[in-house]
Formats: C-alpha cells, structure tokens, sequence
C-alpha cells in the first residue's frame, strides 16, 4: 500500500468514526464518543501528515 492510499484509508477511517456518532450517539454517550474520537482524529491526522511530510520530495 502506498502512502497515498494510506492516508486515504486513514481519512476514511475518520468518516466512518463521525457518522457512527452522528447516527447512534445520545446525549448521554455522545461525551464520551467524542472523547474517543478526538483521541483517533489526532492520531490520524498526525499520521496523514507524517505521511505527506515523507512523500513531499518524492512527487
């Protein structure tokens, strides 16, 4: 897999993750849902950006 389906597949993931809350979240698990979810946001982005970091002279 390259880097660019990497971070494709990352950003998906993220998709995946908001509308699960958006659909199922209540008021009463939403907090905590999102807690969760920053925690992956942060670690996704990170690595999407890791990514392009290392691919930039590569183009």
């Amino acid at each position: 897999m390259n880097k660019t389906e990497m971070i494709k597949k990352n950003l998906e993931a993220l998709i995946e993750e908001v509308e699960h809350i958006r659909q199922t979240g209540t008021n009463f698990t939403v907090a905590k849902d999102l807690e969760v979810l920053s925690t992956k946001v942060l670690r996704h982005t990170n690595l999407c950006l890791k990514l392009l970091n290392e691919s930039e002279g590569q183009v």
